[in-house]
C-alpha cells in the first residue's frame, strides 16, 4: 500500500510540474510574442507592397481613398482597402473614417526623394534578391554556407551585373540607411596629410563625398559595381565636389585604387 501511495504522490507533483510549467510557457503574452515572430514576414510584405504601390508619396499632402489610389496605380480597389486597413494597424498610415487615409511619420519615411528614406530598403530587403536567398536558411546552418548561388544561381555582386534597374535599387537602399551617418563620420575623420581618399564599395560614394566637403583639399574616389557610377557622379555635383570627385567602376575584392585613406 505504501508503495502505491507514493507512486500516486510522485505521480500528482509530476502532474502539477507540467502543468506549472504549461501555465508559465504558454501565458498569453508569450503567445503573442512568438505568434508575432512567426508572422513576421506578413509584415514585410505589407510594408514592401505600400511602397510598391506608392502608398507614401500618394498620402504625403491629402488624404484619399482606397479607391482613388487604386485608380492612381491600376491597382484593384478592394484588395487595396485591405492593404491600407493593414497598413493602419501598423501606424504606417492613419484611417480617418469614411474610407480615407493620410500619411504618418512611418510613411514620410518611406516616400521616394525624401532625405534618409527607407523606401527602396523596403523594396530590397523584402524582395527577391534578399527575400529568396533568407527561405534557404535552414539549408545554410546545415551546410555550413551561403545558399545565395543556389538561388540566384550566381553570386550577389554577379546577379546585379546583370540586372542595372536592382542595382540602382541596391545602392540607394544603402545610401538611405548610411546617408545620415555618412556625414557625421566624415565629419570627425582626421584628414591631415591625406591627399586622396577612397570610400571603398560606398554605392554612390556619400562618404567619400562628405570628406571631400569637409576637406577643400582632397581628392576622393568611390569604387563600386559601374552602375552606380553615373548616380555617384550626379551626386558629387549636387554636393559641390564634382571637380574633386571620381567614381570608379570596379570589383573592391579583386583591387582597389592607391589611396591615403580608405574608407
Amino acid at each position: 500500500m505504501t508503495k502505491v501511495r507514493n507512486n500516486k504522490v510522485r505521480d500528482q507533483s509530476m502532474t502539477e510540474t507540467v502543468n506549472s510549467s504549461a501555465s508559465e510557457t504558454e501565458t498569453p503574452a508569450v503567445v503573442v510574442t512568438l505568434m508575432q515572430m512567426i508572422s513576421g514576414y506578413w509584415v514585410s510584405q505589407i510594408v514592401r507592397t505600400a511602397v510598391d504601390l506608392s502608398i507614401p508619396d500618394h498620402l504625403a499632402t491629402e488624404s484619399l481613398t482606397a479607391e482613388e489610389i487604386a485608380e492612381r496605380e491600376s491597382s484593384d480597389p478592394r484588395t487595396t482597402y485591405r492593404l491600407l486597413r493593414a497598413c493602419a494597424s501598423l501606424g504606417l498610415v492613419a484611417y480617418e473614417g469614411d474610407r480615407r487615409f493620410s500619411g504618418t511619420p512611418m510613411s514620410e519615411l518611406l516616400r521616394s526623394g525624401v532625405p534618409n528614406t527607407l523606401r527602396e530598403l523596403a523594396l530590397v530587403w523584402a524582395g527577391p534578391s534578399h527575400w529568396r536567398p533568407w527561405e534557404r536558411m535552414p539549408e545554410a546552418v546545415r551546410k555550413g554556407g551561403t545558399q545565395v548561388e543556389a538561388v540566384l544561381g550566381t553570386d550577389f555582386f554577379s546577379y546585379l551585373a546583370e540586372r542595372p534597374e536592382e542595382a540602382a535599387l541596391f545602392s540607394a537602399a544603402l545610401a538611405g540607411v548610411s546617408d545620415r551617418l555618412n556625414r557625421l563620420v566624415a565629419a570627425t575623420i582626421d584628414t591631415t596629410n591625406v591627399s586622396v581618399a577612397v570610400d571603398v564599395g560606398g554605392a554612390t560614394g556619400a562618404l567619400v563625398r562628405g570628406i571631400l566637403q569637409s576637406n577643400p583639399a582632397l581628392r576622393g574616389l568611390n569604387l563600386d559595381l559601374p552602375v552606380n557610377a553615373a548616380t555617384a557622379r550626379q551626386e558629387a555635383e549636387k554636393d559641390g565636389v564634382a571637380d574633386r570627385f571620381e567614381a570608379v567602376g570596379g570589383d573592391f575584392f579583386h583591387a582597389v585604387p592607391a589611396a591615403d585613406l580608405y574608407c
